[in-house]
């Protein structure tokens, strides 16, 4: 039987927005293997796809928009397959490239798109940890 634990274990999540539909993206990243995680999938043909429920938390820095939102999806899911180890970090820039295209498939601004980019690119999101479980007494 197993042992009774009146701890709490969690994670602090920040998202606001969640997938109604499983979508796919074609990108420019191969990894050498399909990545596969609970809520997204990196074949070594490029394909991105986010499964119905993937919860990102938008654009960092800017509003979020009709023209950056499919963009910041795919941004943060290729991220967090770095963040948790599974993609190599040679693809930064590819990655935050794949904003870059999604927001002008989208019908972004090339003058935005490009500050977007710099912006993105300004970042430092090469942090290891994708979160800390917490424990609640």
């Amino acid at each position: 039987m197993p042992e009774l634990d009146d701890k709490i274990y969690y994670k602090e999540i920040k998202y606001k927005y969640v997938t109604t539909r499983e979508v796919t993206y074609q990108t420019c990243i191969f990894p050498e293997q399909d990545i596969e995680t609970e809520h997204v999938i990196l074949r070594v043909n490029g394909q991105l796809t986010l499964k119905l429920s993937y919860a990102w938390n938008g654009a960092n820095v800017v509003k979020d928009t009709r023209t950056n939102m499919r963009a910041s999806a795919i941004h943060d899911a290729l991220v967090q397959l770095i963040k948790l180890g599974l993609l190599d970090k040679k693809w930064k820039i590819e990655v935050d490239f794949e904003y870059y295209r999604a927001a002008r498939q989208d019908k972004m601004l090339l003058l935005r798109a490009i500050i977007h980019m710099a912006g993105i690119q300004a970042a430092h999101w090469e942090d290891p940890s994708p979160g800390v479980e917490l424990i609640a007494p």
